[in-house]
């Protein structure tokens, strides 16, 4: 006897071990466990390598193939979250048998964080990085990485995309401040700040839980101009200036500039003429010094003092006269400062304006909106992002490309543009619970946007998460959430137009309920998939349903003299006045039955 027959020669107990799986598609397959004679741990090799056969079995086709047993027990892709199963092992030799209890199965999404590791603050769409807050802000505290359910660790640092309350199941987390004087925290993780001091904030799902240390400081004010030199053009009559707080943070909250002044160093108005300036806090909350008037080229001091006659600045200006000089450098950036280099080709392609900033040396000469004579744009990789003649850039695929200006033959700036596809993936196309099919309704003759969303109103479209993805049809026929790329079926009752786009379906007049196979194909962008499902396409009704090849049943009215009572005897005149004669036999053989 070889050592694994020894091993397992005295079999008294097999148990089903797995109570979590994931959904969705993974990347490797996964098994359903067990264990021998209490918590002894085996595989299936080892076991059939004993002499024992092995079988899985479920109560639902979770295997692989869409099985119901299976004797590796490897599950299938695409599994839903939030649903169940119960299954068990069997493991016989000779006339040996051994059954495990029946053991529910939950299956999880395993981007899902189970046990909090590490909790950040984000305000707005990014993660917040000063290391304290002020009785200004509007903080949130958000799940940065933590444990799903198998363990694995799940890393979302990156402000975009954090494990919170949309990823973790809702009403699983809570959170607490240790100190509610100075804030509190509501059920979102939403941070109502009330005064400076200091609180732990705690996250927890469960009984697992992680904690940041949360600093609250005084509301900022206006201490002082972080630029102390800048270089302006002698045509202009502006300049920005960025200000400081009393922790030499970029100031972000508007500034009233009331009793504020500016003043030259020297005194003169040889190279700058503060006469007629004003100060005041633009939309960024930068420093504006505007009326400014620069008389000669040189150098002079800007000296800017607050309501308390405080300096907050003092900034050396170098005055140059570029006037007649041609742009020796250029600089493409977006048009916006609402837009980024950052685009998406879903739901619909973005795009982005691009600017081009003109300089003469490191001083800015102006900007131009669109390519001007004798310079054009290009990309490098149209696959990825497009560009127009006006510097419209379009993204078309995933990755990366840089868009040129050149002047002629010469590139002289570029810029890098990065697209993403946020595309939802399609790793399933199944049939509701409860329906065994598809089925619409014949006799549509001008194809609707009504039709074809009855044509798929009974099927789920799973992502590769396991999640199931919506499908709608707005007021104005246009269809979003998934695109097709064919629908057909075998016997060409069903005929789809505009897909993609208002997605509108017909269908055959058929004078019974009539079968066929339907292919399903999704765009390349969604996944490609394609499933192959059986659709019912049914007969319309007019007074009655007709059951055969023209025999009455009894539930309609002869149209010539007499009532054909169904039993194919005329109880009139016996004669149809129409175009045929009623034979007795119950068929009609003129142009009605």
């Amino acid at each position: 006897m070889d050592l694994i027959s020894r091993r397992f020669q005295i079999l008294v107990k097999v148990c089903a071990i797995t109570s979590t799986v994931a959904a969705g598609t993974l990347e490797a397959p996964q098994f359903l466990g067990l264990t021998i004679n209490g918590d002894q741990a085996v595989t299936v090799d080892a076991l059939v390598a004993a002499g024992y056969k092995v079988e899985f079995q479920a109560t639902s086709d979770v295997f692989k193939g869409n099985a119901y047993t299976s004797e590796t027990g490897e599950l299938k892709d695409g599994l839903s979250v939030g649903t169940t199963f119960k299954y068990k092992v069997v493991v016989t030799k000779d006339t040996a048998k051994f059954e495990s209890d029946l053991l529910t199965v939950k299956v999880s999404d395993d981007t899902v964080v189970v046990e909090p590791t590490e909790a950040k603050l984000k305000v707005g769409s990014k993660l917040w990085d000063l290391g304290y807050v002020t009785t200004d802000d509007a903080p949130e505290v958000v799940i940065t990485k933590g444990k799903n359910f198998a363990g694995i660790v799940i890393d979302k640092n990156t402000g975009d995309d954090e494990v919170n309350g949309e990823s973790v199941a809702a009403g699983s987390v809570t959170y607490t401040s240790s100190n509610p004087a100075v804030a509190l925290v509501s059920s979102e993780g939403k941070i109502k700040v009330l005064k400076a001091g200091t609180t732990t904030i705690t996250v927890a799902i469960g009984d697992k839980s992680t904690a940041i240390e949360l600093v609250v400081k005084e509301s900022p004010v206006a201490t002082k101009v972080q630029e102390t030199s800048a270089k302006v053009r002698k045509d202009e009559t502006s300049l920005e200036l960025t200000l400081l707080d009393q922790y030499d943070a970029k100031l972000r909250k508007d500034v009233d500039t009331t009793g504020w002044t500016v003043s030259t160093g020297s005194e003169k108005a040889d190279v700058i003429d503060v006469a007629n300036a004003k100060l005041d806090v633009n939309g960024a909350f930068a420093l504006e010094v505007t009326d400014l008037a620069f008389k000669a080229q040189g150098t002079d001091t800007l000296v800017i003092k607050n309501k308390d006659n405080v300096v907050v600045g003092t900034v050396s200006v170098q005055v140059v006269d570029v006037a007649g000089q041609d742009p020796d450098n250029f600089k493409l950036v977006p048009a916006s400062s609402d837009e980024d280099l950052k685009l998406d080709i879903y739901p619909t392609p973005q795009t982005v304006d691009l600017s081009i900033e003109k300089y003469v040396g490191d001083v800015k000469v102006g900007t131009a909106a669109e390519a001007e004579e004798g310079f054009s744009f290009a990309s490098d990789n149209e696959k990825v992002a497009t560009v127009n003649a006006k510097g419209e850039v379009t993204a078309v695929a995933a990755g990366k490309a840089v868009i040129s200006y050149k002047q002629g033959g010469i590139t002289v700036a570029t810029v890098e543009v990065e697209v993403t596809n946020s595309t939802p993936q399609i790793a399933d196309i199944k049939l509701k619970e409860g329906k065994t099919q598809v089925q619409v309704a014949g006799g549509v003759e001008t194809a609707d946007a009504a039709t074809f969303t009855d044509l798929i109103d009974e099927l789920q479209f799973i992502g590769a998460d396991g999640k199931e993805i919506a499908l709608s049809v707005n007021d104005s026929d246009e269809l979003t959430g998934i695109e097709f790329k064919t629908i057909v079926d075998s016997d060409d009752l069903v005929a789809v137009s505009d897909l993609g786009t208002v997605a509108k379906a017909a269908t055959k007049a058929v004078t019974k309920d009539t079968k066929a196979t339907l292919v399903i194909t999704l765009n390349a962008a969604y996944g490609g998939k394609e499933v192959v499902l059986p659709i019912l396409v049914t007969a319309a009704v007019e007074g009655g349903t007709d059951t055969g090849a023209g025999t009455d049943t009894g539930a309609g009215t002869d149209t010539g003299a007499g009532t054909d009572t169904g039993a194919g005897t005329d109880t009139g005149a016996g004669t149809d006045t129409g175009a045929g004669t009623d034979t007795g036999a119950g068929t009609d053989t003129g142009a009605g039955a």
